[in-house]
């Protein structure tokens, strides 16, 4: 009973978070609509997950375990799926200068939108399971 209810908080405020770090995930203004969502989560990776993990393992093996990024990507499309005020759209990250080197401006679309949530989920995620 404790690890599923350290996972739905770690994910809620994961979640929580993403909305507020990128501007393309949202959700409708609704806490329970953000509870919702990492409830689904929470429950997308503990039960789809190990499955999931099982089905890419020759594409994991391949890609030395970059392939747990594609199954995050699942998980979180199934979330906006299930979740009808939980979204994700295209977005930008404007231009920045980072110790004297410029980015320039990058524009997620469509599935990249995806993918840049999941990153920026999985390293919240996970500095959050560390903190905790």
């Amino acid at each position: 009973m404790k690890k599923p209810l350290r996972h739905f908080v770690i994910n809620t405020i994961a979640l929580t978070l993403l909305t507020l770090i990128l501007p393309g995930v949202s959700y409708s203004s609704n806490v329970l609509v953000l509870l919702t969502a990492a409830l689904i989560f929470s429950l997308a990776n503990l039960l789809v997950k190990p499955i999931l993990k099982i089905i890419f393992l020759p594409i994991n093996l391949l890609t030395f375990g970059l392939a747990g990024w594609l199954i995050q990507v699942i998980l979180l499309y199934l979330t906006t799926l299930l979740v009808s005020g939980f979204s994700i759209s295209s977005y930008d990250i404007g231009p920045a200068v980072l110790l004297g080197i410029a980015i320039p401006k990058i524009y997620f679309s469509g599935i990249w939108s995806y993918i840049g949530s999941s990153f920026v989920l999985s390293f919240l995620s996970n500095l959050l399971y560390w903190m905790l």
